[in-house]
């Protein structure tokens, strides 16, 4: 097995677990991006990785069919959830920014950051073949991480419609 894709399933794995999930064992590649299941059967994801082990994908949760768009990287945030953090996402289509919500620590210095609007977000990334994301930081730089969207489509059009069957409700994505 590739050592990139040990440390990534790793990643991905320390990810699930400190929001109380572990990996199913029956998860699907598309591309570049992965499908799996939590073995709680409590949420199912759609997720890639870039180089640097940051995460950039769809959640999307049994219990009501709700799907966020979360980011995970090693920039770190405070007050969960309150306040909003601007992104300049860049594509092969252009560049827009974004708002980003603070969702908390992950591990090993990793945090998890939510989409403010769904809507813009899958606009901006439609017909791409890549994103990049720029994080203004305290000290004036930027923290700028890059991921493929090769299997993108096919791997969040499966998390929605197996979390819509496995949901009382309909697939909806979350506006935060």
């Amino acid at each position: 097995m590739n050592a990139g894709l040990i440390v990534r399933i790793a990643l991905l794995t320390c990810m699930a677990m400190t929001s109380r999930h572990a990996l199913a064992e029956n998860e699907q590649v598309f591309g570049e991006w992965m499908v799996s299941m939590t073995d709680d059967r409590d949420a199912l994801f759609a997720a890639t990785f870039n180089d640097s082990g940051a995460i950039f994908g769809k959640w999307c949760t049994v219990a009501d069919g709700k799907c966020v768009w979360l980011l995970g990287m090693n920039v770190s945030c405070t007050a969960k959830g309150e306040n909003a953090h601007p992104t300049l996402v860049n594509t092969t289509k252009g560049a827009t920014t974004l708002q980003v919500r603070c969702g908390g620590p992950i591990s090993g210095g990793t945090y998890r950051y939510v989409f403010s609007s769904w809507q813009e977000l899958e606009s901006a990334l439609d017909g791409s073949e890549r994103v990049g994301f720029a994080f203004p930081l305290d000290s004036g730089k930027f923290e700028v991480v890059r991921f493929s969207l090769n299997g993108m489509q096919q791997a969040c059009n499966l998390a929605e419609k197996a979390t819509a069957k496995l949901s009382s409700t309909s697939t909806k994505n979350e506006q935060l």
